[in-house]
């Protein structure tokens, strides 16, 4: 793990990863005392697997499903409304 972090975060200044280390270390530490509370489930076997059939959407016209904007000014930063 501890290699990985140092890969990703090379280019960072030393404090900077040696802090990102340390609270990785701390998360996966805090983890701990969960292990083995999920155990790997059986295989699961694609025989006979069937992809799901399309999901057709019905139609709705713009007007209705569409956000409108009528009031002018609504942001000083957008150019919304009319």
């Amino acid at each position: 793990m501890e290699n990985a972090i140092r890969e990703e975060l090379e280019f960072l200044k030393t404090e900077t990863l040696r802090k990102n280390l340390e609270m990785a270390k701390t998360a996966f530490e805090g983890m701990e005392a969960d292990g083995g509370c999920v155990t790997e489930g059986e295989g699961v076997s694609a025989i006979g697997y069937e992809p799901p059939e399309w999901v057709a959407l019905p139609f709705e016209d713009a007007r209705i499903s569409a956000p409108v904007i009528h009031a002018g000014l609504t942001s000083v930063e957008v150019k919304t409304g009319l």
